[in-house]
Order: C-alpha cells, then structure tokens, then sequence
C-alpha cells in the first residue's frame, strides 16, 4: 500500500478551502501563543497505484506560507 501526505503551515489567521480531490484534510491546528499567530494542517489520501501527485489549497486572504507533498509505499 502507498501513500501521499501533504503537510502546511501559515503565518497568520487564514481561513481555507478547496481540498484537492482524494485527499482526507485533517483538522486545521493554530497557535494559542499570543502575539505568535501560525497554522498548520495534514491532509493524506491512500494510493493504489504509483504515479505524480499534486495538492491544492486556497487561502481566505494573501498569505506567507510553506508545504511539502510526500509519496510512500
């Protein structure tokens, strides 16, 4: 069995939509630090075959932000 995780983290209070298709998006997480905003979330889906894969996202707003898409069997 394969696997493709895709993981992302954000600077500031980001409302998101638009999971790609096949992903499970997990719940997003958020700093509770003060003066310290950030977000973070997973999202994964199981693969039955090999091949590329990609992920997207849309931000509710203009955002600095960070990610990696990750295959594994």
């Amino acid at each position: 069995m394969s696997g493709s995780r895709w993981e992302s983290g954000w600077g500031t209070k980001s409302a998101l939509s638009g999971t790609s298709g096949g992903y499970t998006a997990l719940p997003v997480e958020e700093s509770s630090v003060a003066g310290w905003l950030s977000g973070e979330q997973t999202a994964y889906m199981i693969l039955n075959t090999a091949g590329a894969q990609s992920y997207a996202r849309t931000f509710s707003a203009s955002e600095v932000w960070t990610g990696a898409l990750v295959t594994f069997s």
